[in-house]
């Protein structure tokens, strides 16, 4: 596909039973939602609350290694599509990257194996609710 339609930097990856925590940058109500594709630049889900473009919003990644809280900027809300920019510092999304990688299968596996207690490989999005020092 060419430049001209596709505006992405980054490659992206198709996810499977992969599922964040978010929650707008001004509110303390949090979502779980089931994460489509994600990249170096960004990630789609499908949302289940009402969303605009340009809300900013955290998003909790549920890595076993370290807590991993992403800030993030809707870019485009399609239906129950949602595609947000990353916006962090560079070398934060980088790390992002590697522990991505590195346990991205396992956290899905686990997944399909446990669907209906998804949220048990949740950590407590509220807890960071007030914290300009984001934890990885």
């Amino acid at each position: 596909m060419s430049r001209a339609f596709d505006k992405r930097d980054t490659d992206r990856i198709s996810t499977e039973a992969f599922f964040v925590q978010y929650k707008l940058a001004n509110d303390d109500n949090v979502f779980t939602v089931e994460v489509l594709n994600v990249s170096a630049g960004g990630m789609c889900f499908l949302r289940d609350s009402v969303l605009y473009k340009k809300d900013e919003i955290r998003i909790l990644f549920p890595f076993k290694s370290r807590k991993m809280l992403l800030k993030g900027v809707v870019v485009r809300v399609e239906g129950r599509e949602v595609a947000i920019q990353f916006q962090d510092k560079q070398e934060r999304i980088d790390t992002f990257v590697k522990i991505f990688n590195d346990e991205y299968r396992e956290i899905s596996e686990e997944n399909k194996q446990h669907s209906k207690s998804k949220q048990s490989l949740f950590y407590n999005l509220n807890e960071f609710k007030n914290k300009d020092d984001l934890p990885l």
